[in-house]
C-alpha cells in the first residue's frame, strides 16, 4: 500500500509540475506575442522616420560671410525621438542614429570653407517640412545630434544655456527636409522666418515649387498625429 502510495503521490507532484510548466509556456507564449508586437510597432515607426531616403551628396550648406548665417539643408525627416531612445539602455539605434546626423552635416559643411570663427553666442533655428498629409508634433523630433555636430565641427563655440537660443518649427509641404539657420542675431524670431525661406528658395527643387502638395489638397481630411 505504501509503494502504491508513494506512486500515487508522485504522479500527482509530476502532473502539478506539468501544469506549472504549461502554465508557464503559456504565459511566455504571451510575452512573446506582446513582443512581436512591440517591435512590428517599432519597425512601423522606423520605416515611417527613415523610409524618405535622403542622398548623402544632397546634403548642402550655404554661408553668408556678411552676417555669419550658416544655413544647411539636409533632405531627409528630423531624427524621430522613438527611434532614437527605443532601445535604451543598449544605446544601440541611439548610436546609430546620432552617427547617421553626424555624418549628414558633416556631408553638408563639406561645401563651406573650414574652420569658420565659432559663434561665441547663437540662434539656432530648425524648421522641418514634411512631404505627407499627417501633422507632426515638432517636439517628437531631436535637435541634439545636429546641434553637437555644429559643436564638434566648431560652428558653435558650446550649446550651453548661456550661448545658445533654439527656435523650431515646422511646415507641410510637398518635400522632406530638415533646415538648419545659425546666426549671431538672437531674439529675432520674424528676421529668422524670413531668412529661413530666402534659404529654403535657393535649394528647393524646381518641381517643389509648383503646384499644391498632397498634404495642402488634403488638409481638410482627418489626419493622424505622430
Amino acid at each position: 500500500m505504501r509503494a502504491g502510495g508513494s506512486c500515487m503521490s508522485g504522479n500527482e507532484n509530476l502532473k502539478e509540475i506539468a501544469a506549472t510548466v504549461l502554465k508557464e509556456l503559456d504565459e511566455l507564449g504571451f510575452r512573446l506575442a506582446s513582443l512581436s508586437a512591440q517591435i512590428a510597432t517599432f519597425e512601423k515607426v522606423l520605416a515611417e522616420c527613415m523610409g524618405v531616403t535622403c542622398k548623402i551628396s544632397a546634403c548642402k550648406a550655404l554661408y553668408d560671410p556678411t552676417y555669419r548665417q550658416l544655413y544647411l539643408y539636409i533632405p531627409v525627416a528630423p531624427p524621430y525621438l522613438r527611434v532614437a531612445w527605443n532601445r535604451w539602455p543598449s544605446q544601440t539605434n541611439y548610436r546609430e542614429v546620432r552617427q547617421l546626423w553626424y555624418k549628414y552635416v558633416c556631408e553638408a559643411l563639406k561645401g563651406i570653407e573650414l574652420p569658420l570663427e565659432p559663434l561665441e553666442e547663437a540662434l539656432v533655428a530648425f524648421k522641418f517640412t514634411w512631404g505627407d498629409t499627417r501633422i507632426h508634433d515638432v517636439d517628437n523630433y531631436a535637435v541634439k545630434f545636429i546641434i553637437d555636430a555644429l559643436v564638434r565641427a566648431r560652428v558653435l563655440a558650446d550649446d550651453n544655456c548661456e550661448r545658445l537660443s533654439l527656435v523650431v518649427f515646422g511646415e507641410r509641404k510637398n518635400f522632406w527636409s530638415t533646415q538648419v539657420l545659425v546666426t549671431p542675431q538672437l531674439g529675432q524670431v520674424t528676421l529668422i522666418t524670413e531668412n529661413m525661406e530666402y534659404w529654403e528658395k535657393k535649394v528647393t527643387p524646381e518641381a517643389a515649387k509648383n503646384g499644391k502638395t498632397e498634404a495642402q489638397k488634403d488638409s481638410g481630411s482627418k489626419q493622424n498625429a505622430v
